[in-house]
Parts: C-alpha cells; sequence; structure tokens
C-alpha cells in the first residue's frame, strides 16, 4: 500500500539519522502513542455519545457536533486508518526487532537465545489472545486500547 511504502522510507530516513537503535526505540513509540491518542479520542467519542444519550449539555470539543452519525462515522474511519496503521507497523517493527537482536548477538549467543526468544514470545502471545475477552469485559475496549499502547513501550 502507498502507506507502507511511505512508512519504509520514513523508518529509512530515521534509521540513517540515528542508527537502528534509535530507529527502532522512535517508531515503537510512535505505535505507541498512537495507540493511546486513538483511545482517547473515541473515550471522548464515548462520553459525546452518553451524553447525547442521556440527553445532557456536554461539550469536551466533539460534542459540539451534536450528532450521533457524525461521531459514530468518525469513530469507524479512526478505527479504520488505525487498523491500516498498525498493520503496515506491525511487519516493520516485528522484522526490525529480530533484526536489531540478531545485531547485538553474537552467532553463538544467537544460536543459543533466538529459540527461547522466539518460543517465549509465542506463549506470551497466546496468553494475551487469552485474555483479551476477561481484560474487555474489566476494562472496556478503549481501556483495552491503553493497555495496548503502554505494553509497547514495556
Amino acid at each position: 500500500s502507498p502507506f507502507a511504502v511511505a512508512l519504509v522510507w520514513f523508518y529509512g530516513k530515521t534509521l540513517s539519522h540515528g542508527g537502528p537503535s534509535y530507529a527502532l526505540r522512535t517508531h515503537t513509540l510512535i505505535v505507541a502513542a498512537s495507540q493511546i491518542v486513538v483511545g482517547w479520542i473515541l473515550r471522548m467519542f464515548e462520553q459525546c455519545l452518553d451524553a447525547v444519550e442521556d440527553d445532557e449539555d456536554y461539550d469536551n470539543g466533539v460534542c459540539s457536533l451534536r450528532s450521533v452519525d457524525n461521531v459514530k462515522t468518525m469513530s469507524q474511519v479512526l478505527l479504520f486508518t488505525l487498523f491500516v496503521f498498525q498493520s503496515a507497523y506491525v511487519q516493520l517493527l516485528y522484522a526490525q526487532h529480530w533484526a536489531f537482536i540478531s545485531s547485538v548477538l553474537s552467532a553463538e549467543e544467537g544460536s543459543r537465545l533466538f529459540a527461547p526468544i522466539a518460543g517465549l514470545g509465542s506463549i506470551g502471545s497466546t496468553l494475551a489472545a487469552g485474555s483479551v475477552s476477561i481484560l474487555v469485559e474489566r476494562s472496556g475496549l478503549i481501556g483495552l486500547m491503553y493497555m495496548a499502547g503502554i505494553s509497547y513501550i514495556f
């Protein structure tokens, strides 16, 4: 997609500017921040919809639209954009994390550590996928978006 091409170009610029560690850290933080910011915007949309539903006068900068259809449409566009953004970025970051790990480990360390790293990653992914319904039930979808953004950082 054109977005993925622009993303690779931007990553290349960041890589040439500050090196692999800088580029990986910067782009990981960009993904985390985008997740958190989109969660925050969706929380404002949700508050607006709740206020309209309860027939309250609520103004958070978004509710001035006063149209449920506009807020729902903007939410859908925002989520679609986030999906495209993350889909392109996840492929890049996944490859870059492995490339970075291979650049800091010797051949002996790599042959000894790559399998456990990949295995633990698979176990972590399985546990995370199994806990999504519990987390959504406890914190809501927007809370889960915040958690996902924070998990990129740690």
